[in-house]
């Protein structure tokens, strides 16, 4: 296996030189070394993506935390090919709990061992997602409404707004309700409400 590390400049989680040091090594022992590349936006990750060749790398690794994650998970619709993402968290966290890899140790253990876990990805618009997208049309010149249009023919029609689409039910489908979508109208004046 062939593997890219991936990290979030902007990350809330700092990677500071020592603890890169410390994961590096620990890379090296478990013979799954690689590059660390950082991005600072999603525009430079999408960038790097692009130019990923599977014949030099088959793993994409972040690390950082649940938002650089989702970050990283949002962009994989740049990937000309099919590759495994794995996470080394900087902290403890709820997706780092559900993927059994409590820190960045655990973590390296799990892909040293090639654990593999598959879990469901969403996607809106071409935009992936684990849980949690929003989309923010603030900037729609027209200033029509928005329309969306769900697979049994609802029609949703929205003034210009923040679109928050979120799955409550993890990794488990539940066809009935999988998702909540929440729609905060983008107005000049700030809300009495």
């Amino acid at each position: 296996p062939m593997y890219l590390y991936l990290y979030n400049q902007n990350s809330k989680l700092q990677l500071s030189p020592t603890l890169e040091q410390k994961i590096q090594s620990e890379l090296s022992k478990m013979r799954i070394q690689g590059d660390i590349k950082r991005f600072d936006s999603e525009q430079s990750l999408a960038t790097a993506l692009i130019n990923i060749d599977k014949s030099s790398t088959n793993t994409l690794v972040v690390i950082g935390g649940d938002e650089d994650l989702e970050i990283v998970i949002g962009q994989l619709s740049k990937l000309k090919e099919d590759l495994a993402v794995g996470y080394l968290p900087l902290a403890d966290s709820s997706l780092s709990r559900s993927l059994n890899i409590k820190d960045w140790l655990s973590g390296i253990q799990a892909l040293s061992q090639r654990k593999i876990k598959e879990i469901k990805i969403y996607s809106v618009g071409g935009r992936y997602f684990l849980s949690k997208v929003t989309l923010n049309f603030e900037k729609n010149n027209s200033k029509l409404p928005i329309g969306i249009t769900t697979e049994s023919n609802l029609n949703l029609n929205l003034p210009l707004s923040t679109l928050t689409i979120e799955n409550f039910y993890g990794d488990n489908f539940h066809p009935a309700k999988p998702l909540l979508l929440t729609a905060q109208k983008v107005s000049d004046q700030p809300s009495t409400n």
